[in-house]
């Protein structure tokens, strides 16, 4: 693989994404990178993780998460001397660590966060430092680390814009505000045209990228194999006539969940509520999916459909929207796909759909059903989804870029349209100022790190490491209460291994 040098004078664009960068994911890097080159900027990318290929684009790779954060003793190397003070007052980040990770119970665990939180900060800001640049894009955004990155942008005068999965597979929405329902566009109750040419063409994009869609039947997600619909009826035992309600589970410990599902503890919560309103005389037919990702229990939530229908793990995505007659969720992406579908869907959080009169939406405590009674009966469905067929065009055309290729051409923006975006909301080098962001010399203590690492993961393999891990045992037993024994049995060991390895004694 050729490598196009890293540019020293073009201004620099920070990346920090998340997830595996496989080969498709890193060709949009790549492509990205040129894109911005040929603008005169240079792209530099933070991940959590090697490409699975070589690319030409310059990755640093940084832990993921508090917990993979490295923690050195007090007096190990000479980063306990040199390190500066934090800047950044560490509860906020402390904070959202317990909402994704749970509250820390014991010590040990509040002290790890806080050195976690040390680390990032003194990591991110060599980072930027090293890189300066005049825009950073951050994936997702609402982790501890990425808010310690945002703050540090931020004190440096670099703007910050947040990427995230779009709710079209394949594709990423990048916003100056925030990902999911805190983009501009979540939380506006509308959306304009420039012109009515520009409408008609965004209609006919949005079309044949989501005929596109429908016909891959891809999803983000690996789903089970598909089933003949009719077979797939009769082995849930669903009755004829019966409407059949889809339901899909989330992942709790997620960002659309944890964020911005304001009215439930958590996805079974909110199944509960949804099947306590739903008629009990069996014209309905609850089919509940869970989600492939999710660690709960499918029994649990099994528990709670009870007589109403069944909840499973064992049908694929499209086959269950196949045979869907309405659609529910908190405010999983399956909502949008149900809507390419022209199925009525009944949404119980906060997302991209909110406040647009296109999903039947929970309006919070207090709530009477009547929303759901009116998605039950599809009132007003036309206009539902003329509005959707709209605003799907729109973000599409406005607010996605696509990253995975395409095998037929949809006309949908990509890389070279995303260079535009950030050249056009990038800032000039002059207005920022990295110089008073944390800084520690790091070369020896880098060195510290690594060989300490190294000595850490060691990782025991093969007979004679079994036999290293009985020594231990052993001599930590037998060697202090009978170390005549414990010789003897050691030497007697040694022989043998010696022998079975045709090695003299």
């Amino acid at each position: 693989m050729e490598i196009t040098s890293l540019s020293d004078t073009a201004p620099r664009v920070l990346a920090h994404v998340r997830g595996r960068l496989d080969r498709d994911q890193a060709a949009f890097w790549v492509q990205l990178r040129h894109a911005l080159r040929a603008r005169g900027l240079e792209l530099m990318l933070t991940a959590h993780c090697w490409p699975d290929a070589g690319v030409d684009v310059p990755v640093l790779r940084a832990p993921n998460g508090f917990s993979e954060a490295p923690v050195w003793a007090p007096d190990r190397g000479w980063h306990a001397w040199r390190a500066p003070a934090p800047q950044l007052p560490p509860a906020p980040y402390l904070a959202r660590e317990a909402l994704w990770n749970g509250p820390a119970d014991d010590r040990p665990t509040r002290a790890g966060r806080e050195t976690a939180a040390a680390f990032f900060e003194q990591f991110y800001g060599a980072a930027l430092r090293e890189a300066r640049p005049v825009m950073t894009l951050i994936w997702n955004g609402h982790h501890p680390q990425e808010l310690i990155l945002r703050d540090l942008c931020r004190a440096a005068g670099c703007p910050v814009h947040y990427i995230e999965r779009a709710p079209l597979h394949g594709a990423i929405q990048v916003d100056a505000e925030g990902v999911l329902a805190d983009t501009g566009i979540a939380r506006s109750t509308e959306w304009r045209w420039t012109t009515v040419e520009e409408q008609a063409r965004g209609l006919a994009v949005a079309a044949r990228a989501t005929a596109a869609c429908l016909a891959a039947g891809r999803t983000w997600w690996d789903q089970p194999e598909s089933q003949d619909a009719a077979r797939l009826r009769q082995r849930l035992g669903i009755r004829p006539g019966q409407q059949v309600l889809l339901f899909a589970g989330q992942v709790d410990r997620d960002a659309q969940n944890l964020l911005f599902a304001p009215h439930f503890g958590g996805c079974r919560e909110a199944l509960a509520w949804f099947c306590a309103q739903l008629p009990k005389d069996g014209s309905v037919f609850l089919l509940g999916k869970h989600h492939p990702m999710s660690p709960d229990s499918p029994a649990r939530y099994a528990e709670v459909v009870g007589s109403l229908g069944k909840w499973t793990c064992e049908v694929a995505l499209d086959d269950a929207l196949a045979v869907a007659d309405r659609v529910a969720a908190v405010n999983s992406t399956v909502l949008f796909e149900a809507l390419m579908r022209g199925k009525p869907v009944y949404m119980l959080g906060d997302s991209l759909l909110s406040h647009k009169g296109i999903a039947y939406e929970f309006t919070g405590p207090g709530d009477d059903a009547h929303t759901l009674r009116a998605w039950l009966a599809a009132e007003d469905l036309d206009g539902r989804l003329g509005r959707w067929k709209d605003y799907w065009a729109w973000l599409i055309t406005h607010a996605f870029y696509r990253v995975l290729p395409e095998t037929t051409p949809s006309g949908q923006r990509g890389a070279e349209e995303l260079a535009d975006y950030v050249q056009a909301h990038a800032v000039a080098p002059e207005q920022t100022h990295y110089a008073a962001l944390p800084s520690v010399p790091p070369f020896l203590d880098t060195i510290a790190l690594w060989l300490d690492a190294e000595a850490r993961g060691q990782r025991h393999t093969g007979f004679k490491e079994a036999l290293r891990g009985l020594n231990i045992a052993a001599e930590a037993t037998l060697g202090r209460r009978m170390p005549g024994v414990y010789n003897a049995l050691l030497r007697f060991a040694n022989t043998l291994y010696n022998r079975s390895t045709a090695q003299k004694p």
